[in-house]
């Protein structure tokens, strides 16, 4: 038969391990939140969408200015 210290020896070595495992837990989770946030506005290949008056306004741009449109391809 075990004794009541052998039970609080075995719950609290349990607690510790479980301690450790939801430490991992978190760090993971955190970890995974960093790398989301690193490609948030990322989109994949490199392409994005643009409203018709947009492309419009960009073209209007262009031809009033190049460089201007320039730096704001960069920019963008």
């Amino acid at each position: 038969m075990t004794s009541n210290n052998d039970n609080e020896k075995n719950l609290e070595e349990l607690l510790l391990q479980t301690e450790v495992l939801l430490s991992k837990t978190v760090d993971i989770w955190q970890e995974e939140q960093r790398q989301k946030e690193g490609v948030k506005n990322r989109v994949s290949g490199g392409y994005y969408m643009m409203s018709r008056a947009a492309e419009k306004d960009l073209r209007a741009l262009y031809r009033a200015n190049s460089n201007a449109s320039l730096i704001f391809s960069v920019m963008r």
